[in-house]
């Protein structure tokens, strides 16, 4: 199931929303029909939202960090930044810069308030003085002041991360104490929210779970990325490979003797991608006994040799594949061998041996 949608595209980042934030729309326009304040509020907060998640996300791309997307939740927004800045002072920067966007969006929207003071009918349901610009500036003023609590991942935890790691020299370390700091705070507001209030309690244990995938980010990253792809791919005479015009039912036969998940697709000697067991199990049965590989979603996956394991780690994740070939100009079918999520593991085993003796890869 799709669980957010893309509305829009901004240089090159996409704005997503969550399906939670499209049914608490729908809910409030619904409980407050026909006074519209709280929908016009709600959206004047979705605006400034997105500006200080856009915010990191072009700062970031300026510093050659890639970004996914930004996806926007109820109760706030999520610039994916696929990496860690190797300069602690960018991660700064980066984490830095929504706040301050929200606290110049506050200032300015209480200075309209002061000099034009727009006022609009409300509805008892819902918290506000009616005063559209004081209300959109107060807001601001509490998302900013709200991020800068450093709770590891908001972005109070990634300037507290950046700084201690700039003191350190130590990235997992400053992780994980910015990390333990973040569950704290956020097992502080999951006790207040059960006395006091409901959404303190959601933004809690997101908070705590955020921390922790934060913190095995970040061990990973920085096990996995002085590792390259060369050292730990497979031989080439390892490699299955099928022609697209094999059917289905004999791809399914072959990954099954060979218990494998993800076969490589070629063509005349060129590397076309990659098919995966997950994507023939979605056919059904009938077509499956008449479809060909070619009628498959065939990922055109390759990496280079002297590419970081992480690198390898993040598309396999992001494409749910066990495999990548790994390319050359001068190897049959472009193909050197490739790299699989078992090997992976076998390097991030290695360079954890390495780190618990003190050695470096």
């Amino acid at each position: 199931m799709k669980y957010s949608y893309k509305i829009i595209s901004i240089n090159g980042i996409d704005l997503n929303l969550h399906i939670t934030f499209i049914a608490l729309f729908v809910l409030l326009f619904l409980v407050t029909f026909p006074q519209i304040y709280s929908v016009i509020l709600f959206g004047l907060l979705f605006i400034s939202v997105t500006v200080h998640e856009l915010a990191h996300s072009l700062l970031a791309k300026r510093n050659n960090l890639p970004v996914n997307k930004i996806v926007l939740y109820p109760i706030g927004g999520a610039a994916q930044i696929e990496d860690i800045p190797d300069n602690p002072s960018v991660e700064l920067k980066v984490a830095a810069i929504g706040p301050v966007s929200s606290l110049v969006i506050g200032v300015i929207s209480l200075l309209i308030h002061f000099l034009y003071p727009l006022q609009m009918s409300t509805t008892p349901l819902f918290i506000g003085t009616g005063f559209i610009f004081f209300d959109i500036g107060s807001l601001n003023l509490i998302l900013a002041i709200f991020n800068l609590i450093p709770a590891f991942p908001m972005d109070g935890g990634r300037v507290l991360r950046a700084s201690l790691t700039m003191w350190k020299k130590d990235l997992i370390e400053a992780t994980k104490t910015a990390a333990s700091i973040g569950r704290f705070f956020a097992l502080i507001m999951i006790v207040i929210g059960f006395i006091s209030n409901l959404w303190l309690i959601i933004i809690g244990f997101f908070i705590y779970w955020g921390a922790a995938q934060e913190l095995q980010g970040t061990k990973l990253s920085s096990l996995l990325k002085p590792l390259r792809v060369g050292d730990f791919m497979l031989p080439r005479d390892s490699v299955m490979t099928i022609a697209p015009t094999t059917p289905v039912s004999q791809a399914l036969e072959m990954m099954f003797h060979a218990r494998i998940s993800d076969l490589v697709v070629c063509q005349k000697g060129e590397l076309l991608g990659v098919i995966t067991w997950n994507d023939i199990i979605k056919m059904a049965p009938e077509a499956q006994s008449n479809a060909i590989v070619a009628d498959l979603m065939v990922k055109p996956l390759s990496i280079l040799p002297n590419r970081s394991v992480f690198d390898a780690y993040k598309i396999m994740a992001k494409e749910k594949t066990q495999l990548i070939p790994v390319i050359d100009d001068n190897a049959p079918c472009n193909i050197m061998g490739v790299i699989t999520s078992q090997s992976i593991a076998y390097g991030l085993a290695i360079a954890q041996n390495f780190k618990n003796q003190g050695l470096e890869y």
